[in-house]
């Protein structure tokens, strides 16, 4: 779910947490052994009643890896990505909108939308990206909303760019899942996208510094599956006792 570029530093000089959230020092490494740090109470945020509890972060923090995980601990997950590929089946909203606009460059063989087709057109001009953010969100944010009233506990919805596109202000709660931005680019790396691919996702996107600073909770994928999991499970135990 592509959005508005951010500034960032370039990265050949790697963002330390320490000089842009000093005040985070200590909760990183707390949260890093597995501790959630404590959730920021907000004006206006929703009450539990809305059932939706946002899990965010950089591209290749770890949220995949985190919404699997709470599925495995038994909680409701969503992710918004899949939300895309479904919106993006042929019969659905989201396969006429793009094949509308861009025709068959965007169609694979088999009629299907190819995503990477359209990642490389919007990635690479702003107005495009603009167009496409203005007419999926609103499809996204609804199907969500929709699974959410359907569920008979909180769900826990992926959304990369939360902060950035303001849903946070849908969500009772907010979870930044953050790793060091080497990590970040090696895991980038793996993917098999060059330097320009990344510096282009990345410039898509808030830091994860920030990201972690504006998250009611944070869960910091720096280690092993067994501490990630870890603090998947106190997540999961503090949101229940704050509701």
């Amino acid at each position: 779910m592509p959005a508005a570029p951010f500034s960032r530093p370039k990265p050949s000089h790697p963002p330390s947490i320490a000089s842009v959230v000093p005040a985070l020092r200590r909760q990183v490494a707390r949260l890093s052994v597995g501790t959630p740090r404590q959730p920021n109470r907000r004006e206006g945020r929703m009450s539990p009643s809305s059932r939706q509890i946002g899990v965010t972060g950089g591209i290749g923090a770890g949220k995949t890896a985190v919404l699997q995980l709470l599925g495995e601990i038994g909680c409701r997950t969503v992710d918004a990505d899949d939300v895309v590929h479904w919106l993006y089946e042929p019969g659905h909203p989201g396969y006429e909108i793009v094949s509308r606009r861009w025709g068959k460059r965007v169609l694979t063989a088999g009629g299907e939308v190819d995503r990477k087709a359209v990642a490389e057109i919007v990635f690479r001009e702003r107005s495009e990206l603009q167009w496409l953010n203005g007419v999926i969100h609103p499809r996204v944010r609804e199907r969500i909303r929709s699974l959410a009233s359907e569920s008979e506990t909180p769900l826990f919805c992926g959304v990369p760019l939360l902060f950035e596109t303001g849903w946070d202000r849908f969500m009772w709660r907010s979870v930044s899942v953050w790793c060091p931005f080497r990590v970040q680019w090696q895991r980038l790396r793996h993917r098999g996208w060059d330097q320009e691919e990344i510096e282009r996702r990345l410039a898509c996107q808030m830091n994860m510094d920030e990201k972690l600073a504006r998250g009611d909770f944070g869960i910091i994928n720096n280690s092993s599956w067994r501490q990630l999991r870890e603090q998947c499970r106190l997540l999961v135990e503090r949101l229940e006792h704050a509701a």
